[in-house]
C-alpha cells in the first residue's frame, strides 16, 4: 500500500497550530491565519513525480502557465507589439509554486525541490 503523505501533512499541518514556525508559515500578509487560500502542495522526497503531477495540477488551475513544449509564461510587451511566450526557468517554477501553493514537508514549510521545477 502507499502511504498517504498529502492527508498526513495535512493533518499535521491542521494540528499543530502552536508551534510558531507553522503559526508564521499559516500568516498570509493581512495577519490571517488560513493560508490565503493556497492549497497545500505535499512534498515526498520518495515520490517527486507525484509532486509534479499535483503541481502541474495547481498551475493548471491558476492558469499563470502554458504549455508549449515546456512551460511558458504570456508577457506583454512594453509596446504595442504582440504578447510573446517566454520560457519558464526552473527557478521561475519554484516562484510560482509558492505563489500559488504552500509547499510542505513533513508538515513543515519547505522550498519546492529544483528537480521537481525543472522544466
Amino acid at each position: 500500500m502507499t502511504k498517504d503523505y498529502v492527508g498526513e501533512a495535512l493533518r499535521a499541518y491542521e494540528q499543530d497550530v502552536t508551534a510558531p514556525s507553522a503559526l508564521e508559515f499559516r500568516r498570509n500578509e493581512s495577519g490571517s491565519t488560513n493560508g490565503g487560500g493556497k492549497p497545500l502542495l505535499a512534498i515526498d522526497p520518495g515520490n517527486l513525480p507525484a509532486v509534479a503531477v499535483q503541481l502541474r495540477d495547481i498551475m493548471a488551475q491558476s492558469g499563470a502557465l502554458y504549455n508549449r513544449g515546456g512551460p511558458v509564461r504570456i508577457r506583454q510587451s512594453s509596446s504595442d507589439a504582440a504578447p510573446t511566450a517566454s520560457p519558464v526557468t526552473t527557478h521561475g517554477v519554484v516562484r510560482l509554486a509558492h505563489e500559488h501553493s504552500r509547499p510542505v514537508k513533513d508538515g513543515a514549510p519547505c522550498t519546492l525541490p529544483d528537480r521537481v521545477a525543472r522544466p
